[in-house]
């Protein structure tokens, strides 16, 4: 019997917006919802398969690979990758009405584990970018930092997971102990989600306050400090997309989910029409990690170009050494037969 087949005995809410919107019947106030459900989360897959593949190209070259960004940066494209499958596990869960069986249960474990090291890998580049920029950290530091701090990040993030699989598995029937479990699932949650957007407040906030300072100082207090603020914000925008990014996709989402879905004084329409939007939203920081992280930086660009240019060479060698083998062999082939 497959995993999509078997059905958990369980008594859990459903937590997800959209699964509790069957029960409530919301999707009848909004026609083809499903349909732009299945639109919507193949529109995020497709961008993050590109845009992640591409960063792992760029990250791979020796020159940010050998670096604790470029650690960071790899792991971040990573998990967004495994991410796509079980985004598509779970949309064939919920389109398909299987929100009770063990596949949806794993997919929607796994998608937590996925979001939170994303969330995490996300901060520590931001928390890098502080080392480097305020406390003088080498940029071409040992790696040794990125992969423990990976590793702490990873169990922490498994750990934090145990309330959810209590909730999910654990059967129990008592209504007091569901309740107080999934209290503890929105705590970690919610946690998580300040706690890595304070981590990009205050990296963004003292990188930038330690790069005005340093201009002001050079320039002997000639120039205004707010001035040099804004225009030190212009000139490295590269370091502050990602955190404003992060922090306008993400919080919105969560508040959404935790606050503003259990108030009923919100029409279902406008409750379903929010969904749709702010799901959108809180993938952009999972799916278009190029356009965040590598295109704003002239240095990850230029990488970029050096291995799409040696990529570009490798296929055009190939070719061209294919059709001296394909004209050889047909040079072979003739002479036998006149032989």
């Amino acid at each position: 019997m497959s995993t999509s087949t078997i059905k958990l005995q369980t008594t859990t809410s459903c937590t997800d917006i959209l699964q509790q919107s069957r029960y409530h019947n919301l999707i009848l106030y909004l026609p083809n919802t499903e349909y732009l459900l299945i639109f919507l989360f193949q529109l995020i897959i497709v961008f993050s398969i590109v845009n992640n593949l591409l960063t792992i190209q760029t990250c791979l070259r020796l020159s940010i690979r050998i670096t604790n960004l470029g650690v960071y940066l790899i792991l971040l494209s990573l998990s967004n990758l495994i991410r796509c499958i079980f985004l598509q596990t779970s949309l064939i869960c919920d389109t398909q009405s299987l929100q009770r069986t063990a596949l949806f249960y794993v997919s929607a474990i796994s998608l937590n584990i996925l979001n939170f090291s994303a969330m995490c890998y996300s901060s520590m580049i931001a928390c890098e970018r502080l080392f480097i920029e305020c406390f003088n950290y080498p940029f071409y530091a040992t790696r040794q930092r990125s992969c423990l701090f990976s590793i702490i990040l990873l169990i922490i993030t498994l750990l934090t997971q145990i309330p959810t699989v209590l909730l999910y598995f654990s059967g129990f029937s008592a209504s007091i102990v569901i309740s107080i479990l999934t209290k503890i699932v929105k705590s970690i949650e919610f946690g998580t989600v300040l706690i890595t957007c304070f981590l990009h407040i205050v990296s963004s906030l003292f990188v930038l306050k330690h790069i005005s300072v340093h201009k002001v100082y050079i320039n002997l207090g000639e120039q205004e400090y707010w001035c040099v603020w804004r225009q030190q914000m212009k000139n490295h925008m590269d370091f502050f997309i990602p955190p404003l990014c992060y922090i306008l996709c993400i919080l919105p989402w969560y508040l959404f989910k935790h606050v503003i879905y259990s108030c009923d004084r919100v029409s279902p329409t406008t409750i379903l029409r929010l969904y749709f939007i702010l799901i959108a939203l809180a993938n952009v920081p999972f799916t278009m990690t190029f356009l965040i992280y590598i295109y704003p930086s002239n240095v990850y660009m230029n990488e970029f170009r050096r291995s799409l240019a040696v990529l570009t060479t490798k296929i055009f060698i190939y070719g061209s050494h294919r059709k001296r083998t394909d004209s050889n062999m047909s040079n072979v082939t003739k002479i036998s037969s006149i032989a």
